[in-house]
């Protein structure tokens, strides 16, 4: 709280599944809205339905440049 008095801005990082919400919202508060530029949910573990959805294209691309270079 004391270098959210003295910076621009403030990015806030949440753990998922362990930080409390109550807890972030008064943050927010405190720190103040206008000084929120974003929050970066660290620690989430994803599953495989999520994990073939969201790495699709990166496989993809992966399998497209590693053969181009074979």
């Amino acid at each position: 709280m004391t270098l959210a008095q003295v910076v621009d801005g403030v990015v806030l990082v949440v753990r998922h599944g362990v930080s409390d919400r109550a807890l972030i919202e008064q943050a927010i508060v405190d720190i103040g809205k206008q000084k929120i530029l974003g929050v970066v949910f660290n620690g989430h573990k994803s599953n495989f339905i999520t994990s073939r959805l969201i790495n699709k294209s990166y496989a993809y691309y992966g399998d497209y440049y590693r053969k181009s270079v074979q």
